[in-house]
């Protein structure tokens, strides 16, 4: 179990495995997702959602 908040609510959290997705081949662009073919958004929490407006490429730690 996770720790109670303040107000002595309790907390679920869930863990489990994506076993398949399905993306539009209108959005595939050589082989790809074509992020600025679509505008995805996120759940941020409670009542909040964000859109997805700068994207960039980062490389990982030890990558070329």
């Amino acid at each position: 179990p996770l720790p109670r908040n303040a107000e002595g609510s309790g907390y679920t959290m869930v863990i489990g495995t994506v076993t398949g997705i399905y993306i539009d081949d209108a959005v595939i662009k050589d082989g790809l997702v074509d992020y600025h073919a679509f505008v995805p958004i996120s759940r941020l929490g409670y009542r909040d959602y964000g859109r997805t407006s700068d994207i960039f490429m980062a490389s990982r730690p030890g990558q070329e």
